[in-house]
């Protein structure tokens, strides 16, 4: 991997990003660890093969080296280390003619200035221009006997010489920028130098403004950062001081923080005391700006100067010179203790299992549980899937009782069941019940075991991979891992320290705190008590590992176990056992069931790499009783051993798993799974294939139809039956009109109902035409707006009562040219944007349709007028039943903090019908919950949250990204934000929070964004775009000046969604009355 190229030119003009972050070792991937990790090629042969001077080699040692090697690692390449030499060689001349550079002309006074809009502030104040000149590093008066008129005159060349600075400054460095504001620490508005555009103007501007300082009152800084900070369109702030401030360093520390993250800070102590520069110095380092300091001494041409920029190219120019000697070193055959850990981290990172699958650290995953306890949660029972719960409701057996027909006579009656229908089903308990099939809720019912199924897959896959095929699952915080290293593990010992090298970086990256045992011949452990985890004490491990080698016969288990229980706390411990312990079983598993407890657990793995019989044992063990046995009863032996120490048997050999106690419980739960589904499946198709028995077969065409039966004979006319005839008609006709209206009435209710039309004569030939003097009535009711605040967001309010609810759109009465038009004269034709349209409606509908636009406009005025009232006008509208409150108390919000308390007062007084849960929490350094949960709505739960809210107070920092993730781990769904903007991380790092914790706590949950106090606009934009990307709704509390220009002007930009969609809709309604006064 080649590194990216590096500018050869120091002096290039600055970018955003700082040259030393873009030039800087990590980012060039120069350092130590990155050059090793480009040098390497994977090694196939499980011996680490770097140029390593040794010493002559003993009988002793030659068994122990491949085995201190250990794992198959990279092999370094001898061209790539070389090129890499090179690049370091060249990155050290460049930074040392970047210090060159930064130590040069105006560079040296002020350093290098950054950004293109630069606000310069200038310490204006007395103290700066009547200071005395003192000795470099020294606090003492100067000598009373020091003429007056020397003092003065060095007082004048001090200021004077800070002028001929300045002016250096602007000549070599902001004539460059594209504008530019001067800025005195006295109350003196900005003024703008715009070098882009009128370069020689605004040069001679800024000479004038030099040469017209004047030294007068005090060094107010607080006062100048407010107004440059209210400057919005500069991305570097420089502040030049000659003097101490008057303000104290904590309070500028608490100011600027949240403040100033949207900006450079460039400090600059300027021909200062020493104590002057020490606290800008302090103050630079905290905010994590950038500082410069140019001092002279008193009577010499010598100067000092102090840069953030000179250090760090400094450390990097000392680092890569660094680097370059530990390669030389490693070139001559030589190698350093750093070099050697950062070889054995590569080593680990290139280990491969057998199957050459990669090594994947997941050190940042959580720990995974055993699947005992994951069975709890997620198994059929805990799911609510167990298939005799789901038919439960639908199940029901034969009822058999006696009936008594008389003392003597009594008989057996049994309910009849339609077993067609209600097929019969055998319950758990061996009877027979019968069920009525409800095809919905099996179908659901399928698709949920096939998921579980699915998940269930998911993990057996997961346990069957990585380092879990051979030592199963850690599922503990706390881990002792006991490895047997005697000479039944002498055979497979590399596989063993590889498999070893893959738990370390797999599962024990993931614990809190571990230790390494080994048991043989003799026991020793790495610690003597339990690390704490880390990449060190990882490396510390794996490199004390490859220093065991296997010895000895049968392994000593009951020292090993007491020296691991003995502390009495919550541990996993993990025995890795080859063969049987030298004590015996029963002594073994008597002393785990007095020692052992459900919080401390004695895993055991068996673990063979080669598989072996019954009739061969290995060499250098004995067959005593205690010592070897066949596998069968070996891991029988085991297995007790295990279920005493209350933990679990895992059982490897080869490459495949022989048995694991964790996936034997998920092989149950698997095929009981599988059982219900195929329970499921029949009942189906059973039901299913009797209901298709009863589907009529589909109808043949047929040319020929069927022969019909004659139609009934009509009876002969008779006299008689005529009479009857005549009769029954007559008593038809006298019940029709005793039950109906008579027929004037009816002809009456007909008219009413349609349209009533009147005549009147046109303006030309005297036509005539007709409108409509009354319309019919229609079915459908007219929506009515209501009259007092309802409960609900603007967009609700807006589907129920905007003008495209409420068919107030004046395009109604067009049709286009396409359409088919009406020739009558009496519709008029209109040319709309070259196209001739006609205006289906007379004088009488378009005022009736004026009035219901006015009615309307007046209802979003009346709703605008009610969110500008009470909390609402703080908080916007809240229509969800159960919220969450996050509201910030930094320090930030100290200016308006009163009226937020009073505002959510107000609310908790007068709470909108649809709240039924709430919670408040306050966040500044630290998150402070009024309550663990949401708590209902009630009186003393409203006075309790009012009590909690008067006692905050607004001081500290805005950690607001800890807060969001703490309120979404309650499981609620709105949260309403009220902030400044204020944060301790830019806004672009906590936007691109967001789907990660989507990823985290799900897609259920939306912020709505309140902007309280706001007075920058990016702090307007980061609210606004937070509470839209998370599907919540934005709202801006107004205030300030309201007849101040700009900050009227950020407002109106900056409008609450609420009340910007009510002013487009009072917008549009104002639109389509303009339409319609035109053909009144």
């Amino acid at each position: 991997m080649s590194s990216p190229e590096l500018t050869s030119d120091p002096c290039l003009d600055e970018k955003e990003t700082a040259w030393p972050v873009l030039h800087s070792l990590p980012s060039l991937q120069l350092t130590l660890q990155s050059v090793l990790r480009d040098s390497t090629i994977p090694h196939t042969p499980p011996l680490i093969e770097f140029p390593l001077k040794t010493e002559v080699e003993t009988p002793e040692t030659t068994l122990q080296q491949p085995l201190r090697s250990g794992l198959p690692r990279a092999r370094l390449e001898s061209q790539q280390l070389s090129r890499k030499i090179s690049q370091l060689r060249s990155t050290v001349d460049i930074y040392q003619k970047r210090l060159l550079h930064l130590q040069e002309g105006s560079r040296a006074l002020f350093g290098e200035i950054r950004g293109h809009r630069v606000c310069l502030m200038v310490d204006t104040s007395s103290q700066h221009a009547f200071q005395e000149r003192k000795d470099e590093g020294s606090e003492c008066e100067e000598d009373d006997s020091k003429d007056k008129e020397e003092k003065e005159g060095e007082q004048r060349s001090i200021f004077a010489e800070c002028k001929r600075s300045l002016t250096q400054l602007f000549e070599e460095q902001l004539s460059r920028k594209n504008k530019v504001y001067i800025l005195e620490t006295a109350d003196i508005p900005p003024t703008p130098l715009n070098f882009r555009k009128n370069k020689q103007r605004s040069k001679m501007v800024a000479g004038q403004w030099v040469e017209g300082l004047k030294g007068s009152g005090v060094c107010s800084l607080l006062s100048g950062l407010k107004r440059a900070l209210a400057l919005t369109d500069i991305d570097t702030l420089l502040i030049v001081l000659g003097s101490k401030p008057q303000e104290e360093k904590h309070t500028l520390v608490e100011f600027l923080r949240g403040r100033s993250s949207r900006i450079h800070v460039h400090w600059v102590a300027h021909l200062c005391d020493s104590r002057t520069r020490e606290m800008l110095s302090e103050l630079a380092s905290e905010m994590g700006a950038h500082y410069h300091s140019y001092s002279q001494s008193r009577g010499s041409d010598h100067y000092s100067v102090e840069d953030t920029e000179i250090d760090t190219v400094g450390a990097e120019l000392s680092q890569a010179e660094e680097t370059i000697s530990e390669l030389d070193l490693l070139q001559s055959g030589n190698i350093s203790d750093k070099v050697l850990h950062i070889l054995i981290q590569l080593n680990i990172a290139c280990c491969k299992f057998e199957d050459e699958s990669p090594l994947c650290s997941t050190e940042d995953n959580p720990l995974p549980v055993t699947s005992r306890e994951w069975l709890e949660k997620q198994s059929l029972e805990a799911s609510g899937l167990n298939i005799y719960h789901v038919l439960a409701p639908n199940a029901y057996r034969q009822v058999k009782t006696a009936v008594t027909h008389s003392p003597d006579n009594l008989s057996i009656v049994s309910s009849v069941v339609y077993d067609e229908m209600m097929p019969q089903f055998t319950w758990h308990d061996g009877t027979l019940k019968y069920l009525h099939v409800d095809v919905h809720l099996l179908e659901n019912y399928q698709v949920q075991v096939e998921a579980h199924i699915s998940q269930l897959r998911q993990r057996l896959n997961w346990l069957t991979s990585g380092s879990r095929v051979p030592f199963g699952v850690i599922a503990e915080k706390s881990v002792l891992v006991v490895v047997e290293l005697s000479a039944a593990t002498l055979p497979f010992a590399s596989h063993l320290q590889n498999c070893l090298c893959l738990l370390l970086l797999e599962q024990v990256a993931r614990t809190e705190e571990f230790n390494i045992m080994r048991i043989g011949d003799e026991s020793c452990s790495w610690r003597p008590s339990l690390t704490q985890k880390s990449p060190q004490s990882l490396s510390d491990a794996w490199v004390w590992l490859l220093s065991q080698s296997p010895s000895g016969s049968a392994a000593s288990l009951v020292p090993a176990l007491e020296t691991a229980l003995n502390h009495g706390r919550e541990i996993g411990v993990y025995l890795i056992l080859s063969s049987l312990p030298r004590e015996k079983t029963e002594t073994i598993c008597s002393f785990l069931q007095e020692k052992t407890s459900t919080q401390q657990r004695v895993n055991v793995v068996f673990y063979r790499h080669r598989p072996r019989t019954e009739n061969h044992a290995v060499a250098g063990m004995s067959f005593e009783e205690g010592y070897y046995a066949n596998e069968q009863e070996l891991t029988h032996r085991l297995q007790k051993i295990a279920t005493a120490g209350h933990g679990r048997f895992h059982s490897f050999k080869g490459p495949d798993i022989v048995s694991s106690d964790d996936i034997e419980a998920l092989v149950k739960e698997l095929q009981k799974a599988q059982d219900h589904l195929r329970m499921a499946e029949n009942i189906l198709s059973d039901y299913r294939s009797f209901c298709k028995r009863f589907v009529p077969p589909p109808i043949s065409p047929s040319p020929t139809l069927p022969p019909s039966d004659p139609p009934p004979l009509y009876p002969r006319p008779t006299t008689a039956f005529l009479c009857r005839l005549n009769a029954a008609s007559r008593m038809i006709r006298r019940s029709a009109s005793d039950s109906h209206l008579s027929r004037r009435q009816h002809r009456q209710r007909q008219n009413n109902r349609r349209t009533k039309t009147c005549g009147f004569y046109l303006d030309k030939n005297l036509e005539k035409g007709f409108s409509p003097e009354r319309w019919a009535p229609f079915g459908a009711p007219v929506r009515k707006k209501p009259q007092k605040a309802e409960s609900e967001s603007t967009p609700e309010w807006l589907m129920k009562y905007g003008l495209e609810s409420l068919g107030l759109k004046f395009s109604k009465f067009e049709v286009s040219k396409s359409h088919a038009l009406s020739h009558r004269k009496t519709h008029r034709h209109i040319n709309k944007n070259g196209e001739i349209v006609e205006l289906y409606a007379d004088h009488q509908a378009l005022k009736k349709f004026t009035q219901r636009l006015m009615q309307a406009r007046e209802s979003y005025s009346q709703k605008l007028r009610e969110i500008g009232k009470g909390w609402r006008n703080a908080l916007g509208c809240v229509s969800e039943s159960k919220v969450l409150f996050l509201v910030d108390i930094s320090s930030s919000m100290a200016i308006g903090f009163k009226d937020l308390q009073a505002a959510l007062a107000d609310f908790l007084q007068n709470k909108p019908h649809s709240l039924k849960f709430f919670n408040l929490v306050a966040y500044s350094s630290c998150v402070k919950q009024w309550q663990e949960t949401l708590a209902p709505v009630h009186d003393e739960t409203m006075t309790s949250a009012a009590e909690w809210l008067s006692q905050l107070r607004p001081e500290g920092s805005s950690c607001l990204l800890h807060a969001l993730k703490l309120s979404l781990e309650s499981g609620v769904k709105n949260i309403y934000l009220i902030t400044d903007g204020t944060a301790d991380h830019t806004h672009n790092f906590l936007l691109s929070q967001v789907p990660q914790l989507r990823t985290w706590y799900g897609d259920h949950w939306k912020i709505h964004t309140v902007a309280f106090h706001c007075s920058l606009e990016s702090s307007f934009s980061f609210l606004r775009d937070l509470a839209h990307g998370t599907g919540g709704r934005y709202h801006s509390y107004p205030w300030g000046d309201p007849d101040d220009p700009s900050t009227k002007l950020l407002q109106n930009r900056y409008l609450g969604d609420d009340v910007l969609k009510l002013v487009q809709e009072t917008s549009s309604a104002e639109d389509q009355l303009y339409k319609a006064s035109q053909y009144l």
